[in-house]
């Protein structure tokens, strides 16, 4: 057994993403700068059964470099495609860690993240996934600082889906970014540009602004010609809300409702094309509901949660994004410690050279 197919089954084949990336993303060029964010929690979800659990009950240690090297070897498979493709990349791998956080949405609702913490942290009734996991996290983030534009980000206190906003906010970049997810409460990241890349063997499939909601009814299996804004989105995401986030449920209310309602309350002008405010869509709901959509949804829109954050919460994410760079230290470590799990570092490192920078005009005068 390994556990290497766990992280292949997050890994979309290149021939796939040359499929959906030419059939979905015009506006990448070759001047074009990448960001990948991964949501490593897609991958935790699958590490909690039983056979794995005794899988690291064995020699314990040579389990760790197992994970670590799948970790780096995870962001170098989608570095290396758009190294092919000659388009400069930055890799994002992160997580809600650590496992005992006490995250600034429980001042809403005190029970959110509960079960994730439950299920992952000191709690956690698989002992050896728990250390194994934790123990990789700790030295695979060491290991990323030493490797240019690839990090792994622990969320600390903060919603982990808020680290791509809090990432490019700080950079403020014009890069292309994707996210590599199968969580839908981030696709809401439609309404920012992002492609979603949402991995599913050969059934993987690409999720945008176009396409989003015909994604939703699928996943849903619901049957529908009705076509809602795609701002409406944290709206929706509210009343279905999150078990992984303990965000509770609006009873009665599935997707396919909530287009039909949306759509009629706009055919009767009680709402407005192009008014997303979250105090006028809770006017179409029984009374009961709002305080229950209003408290979920502060712990679901993206944009109302990072105005909650202050500079310390955001300093804690962006002071982890480090490039110490010593491409000779990380071969010794391969060498030494990863020889039956090697990493793949010429992968992990050969975005790089692909970096465009601005041309300066030296002789243009200076005020």
């Amino acid at each position: 057994m390994t556990i290497d197919p766990l992280f292949n089954m997050h890994k979309i084949r290149f021939t796939k993403l040359d499929e959906l990336i030419s059939n979905n993303c015009s506006d990448i060029t070759n001047k074009s700068n990448i960001n990948v964010f991964i949501n490593f929690e897609t991958i935790l979800s699958t590490l909690t059964k039983g056979d794995i659990e005794k899988y690291f009950r064995m020699t314990r240690n040579n389990k760790v470099f197992e994970f670590i090297s799948n970790i780096l070897n995870l962001a170098s498979h989608y570095r290396l495609y758009f190294s092919k493709n000659k388009l400069f990349s930055k890799i994002f791998i992160y997580i809600g860690y650590p496992f005992d956080s006490v995250f600034k949405n429980k001042s809403i609702n005190p029970n959110y993240r509960c079960t994730y913490n439950h299920k992952y942290g000191a709690g956690m009734t698989n002992f050896s996934t728990h250390d194994v996991v934790s123990e990789s996290i700790d030295q695979s983030k060491t290991i990323f600082e030493y490797i240019d534009n690839v990090y792994l980000i622990a969320s600390g206190i903060v919603e982990p889906a808020l680290i791509p906003t809090i990432v490019n906010d700080d950079q403020d970049n014009k890069a292309i970014n994707f996210l590599v997810t199968k969580d839908p409460y981030e696709y809401q990241y439609v309404n920012k540009g992002y492609y979603i890349l949402r991995p599913k063997s050969d059934k993987s499939y690409l999720v945008s602004k176009n396409n989003v909601i015909d994604i939703m009814k699928q996943e849903n299996n619901i049957v529908s010609d009705i076509m809602v804004d795609t701002e409406y989105l944290p709206f929706i995401l509210s009343l279905l809300g999150d078990k992984k986030r303990n965000i509770e449920k609006v009873r009665g209310i599935g997707f396919g409702r909530l287009i039909k309602l949306i759509q009629l309350n706009l055919d009767m002008n009680i709402l407005s094309p192009n008014v997303f405010n979250i105090n006028l869509l809770s006017d179409v709901l029984k009374p009961e509901i709002r305080d229950i959509l209003l408290k979920n949804y502060y712990c679901t829109d993206v944009d109302t949660q990072m105005k909650l954050l202050n500079f310390r919460d955001k300093h804690i994410i962006l002071d982890q994004l480090k490039d110490k760079f010593d491409n000779d230290g990380l071969k010794k470590m391969n060498e030494m410690y990863f020889r039956e799990n090697p990493i793949n570092l010429i992968e992990l490192t050969s975005g790089d050279k692909y970096l465009k920078k601005e041309k300066v005009d030296i002789f243009k005068v200076r005020s």
